[in-house]
């Protein structure tokens, strides 16, 4: 899924499904990097589809899951550059998102340098990345209902267990 599908693809479900207490968007990994548009253009969109969300839902909660990072982007040029603009727009969005009310996801484990959470396309989460993605975001849902912490897990906070480092 590409981000400009997030707000009508959420428009559309709302014809089937009440507002929900808590949204989490995970999206945007596809769009770092793509010729067609800057990455100035893209934290432009995704802050304009926040807006749109928010005036849309304005009980629900919305949950920043942050862009995960990969070994290899697509069409990828300069690896370090698209890192950095993924680094960036996770950083622009939680702000926008936690200012708003929100909360933001974040994948402590999930590193480059933990090359066993990445399948062998670069790309997508192996079995135990996908698994430790599944568990953080549990883990948010349950901080999130229980509590008013707008970050899951805290900063610095990683599970020892889970360090492959």
């Amino acid at each position: 899924m590409k981000w400009s599908e997030v707000g009508r693809k959420v428009q559309y479900l709302l014809n089937f499904e009440d507002a929900p207490d808590l949204l989490i968007i995970h999206c945007g990994g596809n769009d770092i990097g793509d010729p067609a548009g800057s990455n100035c253009e893209l934290r432009h969109k995704m802050f304009k589809t926040i807006q749109f969300l928010h005036n849309l839902l304005p009980s629900t909660r919305i949950i920043w899951s942050q862009i995960l990072p990969r070994l290899r982007w697509r069409d990828e040029i300069c690896h370090e550059a698209l890192e950095k603009a993924r680094i960036r727009t996770n950083s622009f969005i939680a702000t926008i998102i936690i200012q708003a009310g929100g909360a933001y996801i974040r994948y402590p484990e999930i590193v480059e340098l933990n090359t066993g959470m990445f399948s062998d396309d670069n790309v997508h989460l192996s079995v135990i990345g996908n698994e430790i993605f599944l568990y953080r975001i549990q883990q948010a849902i349950c901080a999130f209902v229980t509590s008013d912490t707008f970050v899951s897990p805290p900063p610095g906070e990683s599970g020892p267990w889970l360090n492959l480092i």
